[in-house]
């Protein structure tokens, strides 16, 4: 029982964790559309219509705080490589939870499996005392 409240703490932990990737995809998303915006037309700031993180990320874009990493600046196009990075990631998470799922199903049948081998062991240690038993109140009868 320890070892699927184990597993079910993962399995938790790692929804937590695509919830979070989640939110980062949006958050490159509304940066393409802001950069895209922004070759677009002269920007003067991020729309009001952004949640806060994005218009805080914004901020730092246009201050040139992510040149280098896939910004106008080195002509990389913004969101390619991080979605191709955030899709490997969701599949990554997929093949886990996958693998998590899996996991849980072969627990619940190696409990059940264990179960039936104790029936069937304290089936078989009664036989064999009965057998036992059965041979040794003749021999001992015999003796006296």
């Amino acid at each position: 029982m320890n070892t699927v409240a184990e597993i079910q703490e993962r399995h938790t932990a790692i929804q937590q964790l695509e919830r979070s990737l989640l939110d980062l995809h949006q958050i490159f998303l509304d940066m393409a559309v802001l950069v895209e915006q922004q070759v677009s037309r002269a920007w003067e700031g991020p729309p009001a219509h952004l949640p806060a993180r994005a218009r805080v990320w914004a901020r730092v874009w246009d201050a040139g705080g992510l040149s280098g990493r896939g910004g106008p600046s080195d002509g990389g196009v913004p969101g390619c490589p991080q979605g191709d990075m955030l899709n490997n990631i969701e599949v990554h998470i997929q093949k886990a939870q996958d693998y998590t799922r899996k996991g849980t199903e072969q627990l619940q049948g190696a409990k059940e499996q264990q179960r039936s081998m104790r029936k069937w062991m304290c089936i078989g240690l009664i036989v064999a005392l009965c057998i036992i038993i059965a041979i040794v109140v003749p021999v001992a009868t015999a003796w006296t």
